[in-house]
C-alpha cells in the first residue's frame, strides 16, 4: 500500500517526549511550494493492549506531521490499513508526507488505534522530532507507545526517510 498527501530501524530512540518544549509562538500559514517530502514505511507492533471483548483488537496508525499537537496551520494527517484480530500487526505499508514546509521544524505524533463498530480505542501513543532526522538517511525507529494494564509496553516500528530536504 502507498498513500499519498499534498501539502505541508531500529535506533534506540524510544522517548515519548524529546524533552523540547512546545512553543508557544504565532504560527505564519505555510506556503504552497515546499518540496521536502517524509516517506515513512510502516513495519509492525508489537504487544498492543487488547480492548476487544471475545476477540482481538483490531489495529491501524495515524500519523500527524505538525509543529506541535494543537499546531493550526500545517497539519499532515496520514492513516494506514486496519489490521484484523491481533495485538502484533504486520503492516508493511508506505506512508508519505508530501510539500513539507520546514520540516525540521516539525514533529511525527504516531497514535495506534483499535477500530470498532462504535466508538475507536486508543492503543498508544508517541512523538518523534524531526529535527535530527537527516537528510538521505534512512533512520530506523522503535517507538514506545508507553505501558498498559499488562504492564507490557507496547512497541511501533518504522523507517523514516527524509527527501529533498536541506539539512
Amino acid at each position: 500500500y502507498q498513500r499519498r498527501v499534498h501539502g505541508d530501524l531500529w535506533s534506540e530512540w524510544t522517548k515519548e517526549d524529546d524533552g523540547v518544549a512546545e512553543e508557544e509562538e504565532a504560527e505564519e500559514e505555510e506556503p504552497q511550494d515546499a518540496t521536502n517530502s517524509l516517506h515513512v514505511r510502516l513495519h509492525k507492533c508489537k504487544h498492543l493492549e487488547d480492548r476487544d471483548v471475545g476477540s482481538k483488537s483490531d489495529p491501524y496508525v495515524i500519523l500527524k506531521l505538525r509543529k506541535s499537537k494543537r499546531s493550526i496551520f500545517g497539519r499532515q494527517e496520514l492513516r494506514s490499513q486496519v489490521i484484523k484480530d491481533t495485538q502484533n500487526p504486520h503492516f508493511n505499508e508506505d506512508l508519505i508526507f508530501e510539500d513539507i514546509w520546514q520540516p525540521q521544524k516539525k514533529s511525527l505524533f504516531i497514535e495506534v488505534w483499535d477500530k470498532d463498530s462504535i466508538s475507536d480505542d486508543s492503543l498508544g501513543e508517541g512523538k518523534i522530532s524531526l529535527k535530527d532526522i537527516k537528510a538521505g538517511k534512512t533512520t530506523k525507529v522503535k517507538l514506545d507507545l508507553g505501558k498498559h494494564h499488562y504492564l507490557r509496553s507496547s512497541k511501533c516500528y518504522f523507517e523514516l526517510t527524509p527527501i529533498g530536504w536541506g539539512n
